[in-house]
C-alpha cells in the first residue's frame, strides 16, 4: 500500500515565541522535537502545566523520581541541557494542515505543543497547532482571505481579494472585499478598538464613521442622504445648523413650530383673526369693517393655516 512521505514526525515544543512581522506572522519557528530527543531542558517546560510536564518526562524518562509535591531531580548539567537543544531544535515551516483560507499562521508560544512533520528523510519540516486553546493565543493577527478570480492566480495580491484581517495587538478589526470582478464598488468596514471608531467606507467615497472617542457620528454622501421611518423621528439637540446651498423643501400634512411654549402657527392664526376683526375709524369718524371679499381671503388663509396645527 502506498504512503505519503510527508508523515507525522514527533510531539514538539515551541523554542521561543513566533514573531509577528509588519505585514504578517513569521510561519518558521524553532520546535524541539521531544519524541526523537532524550532529554528536555528544563526551563522549556516551564509555561507547561505541571501535571502534563510529569506526563510527559516520566513517559520518556521512566528513571527520573518524584516527589509528593512534584519536584524532581535530574543529573544533568545547565551546558548540557543548552547543547541538548541546540543540537536538537528544528526549523520548521507552518503547514496549515485543515485551515483553508487562513494567511497568517497561528502566534504561538514557548513551551506550547504542536506536531512536526517530516518530508520523507530529508531535513524538511512542518508544524501545525494540536489545539485551540485561548490562553495560549495572545496578540494575534489572522488574516483569512477568499478570490473570486475565475481562473487560478498564484500572484493575486490580497487587495483584490475578500478578506477579514483581525489583529489584536493593534486592536483592529478590517473586512474588505474587491471591485475587480463585477462588483460595483469596494467596501471596507474597520472597526478599531484602540482609537475608538467603528467605518464603513465604499470605493467612490461614501462613508458612515462612528467615532466614539469624540461622541460623533459622520455620514458622507455623494449625491443624496434618505432617511424613511413609518412612525416617528424624534431628534433632540441643544444647537443645529442647516447649510443648504439651493431649495429645502419640506412635505407635510401638520406643522408644529414651538419656541418655549408659543407655537407658530398658532401664532399666526391669532394673528388672521385679528386682522379680520380690526375695526377702522376714517376722516369722517365712520367706523368701518373689512369688506366682504377681504373678509373671505383672509378666512381663507387662516383656514390653510388650522389644517397645520397640531
Amino acid at each position: 500500500m502506498y504512503t505519503s512521505v510527508l508523515h507525522e514526525y514527533s510531539l514538539g515544543i515551541v523554542k521561543t515565541d513566533v514573531k509577528i512581522l509588519d505585514n504578517g506572522v513569521d510561519d518558521k519557528i524553532e520546535v524541539v522535537p521531544i519524541e526523537i530527543i532524550s532529554e528536555i531542558d528544563d526551563d522549556l517546560l516551564k509555561p507547561i502545566e505541571i501535571k502534563e510536564q510529569v506526563r510527559l518526562i516520566t513517559k520518556l524518562y521512566p528513571s527520573v523520581k518524584y516527589t509528593s509535591d512534584n519536584t524532581k531531580t535530574v543529573n544533568i548539567t545547565e551546558t548540557e541541557q543548552l547543547n541538548i537543544l541546540k543540537e536538537n531544535s528544528i526549523t520548521a515551516t507552518w503547514l496549515g494542515k485543515h485551515q483553508y483560507n487562513r494567511l497568517t499562521a497561528p502566534v504561538v508560544r514557548k513551551g506550547e505543543y504542536v506536531m512536526l512533520y517530516r518530508l520523507s528523510n530529508s531535513s524538511i519540516f512542518f508544524w501545525d497547532t494540536l489545539r485551540n486553546d485561548v490562553r495560549w493565543r495572545k496578540e494575534e493577527l489572522v488574516i483569512w482571505a477568499f478570490s473570486d478570480k475565475p481562473m487560478v492566480d498564484e500572484n493575486e495580491s490580497l487587495d483584490k481579494m475578500y478578506y477579514l484581517k483581525i489583529d489584536t495587538k493593534n486592536k483592529l478589526l478590517h473586512l474588505h472585499t474587491t471591485s475587480e470582478y463585477g462588483e460595483l464598488t469596494t467596501y471596507d468596514i474597520t472597526l478599531n478598538t484602540g482609537s475608538g471608531y467603528l467605518e464603513i467606507l465604499d470605493g467612490k467615497g461614501n462613508y458612515i464613521k462612528l467615532d466614539s472617542g469624540n461622541d460623533k457620528v459622520t455620514i458622507k454622501t455623494n449625491d443624496s442622504y434618505e432617511l424613511i421611518a413609518n412612525n416617528n423621528i424624534v431628534t433632540r439637540t441643544n444647537n443645529e445648523t442647516k447649510n443648504i446651498n439651493e431649495n429645502l423643501t419640506i412635505n407635510l400634512n401638520k406643522l408644529a413650530i414651538r419656541n418655549d411654549n408659543v407655537e407658530l402657527i398658532g401664532l399666526l392664526c391669532e394673528l388672521i383673526e385679528a386682522m379680520i376683526s380690526e375695526q377702522h375709524i376714517g376722516n369722517l369718524g365712520f367706523k368701518t369693517h373689512l369688506s366682504g371679499d377681504s373678509k373671505s381671503k383672509y378666512q381663507d388663509i387662516l383656514d390653510k393655516l388650522n389644517t397645520l396645527r397640531v
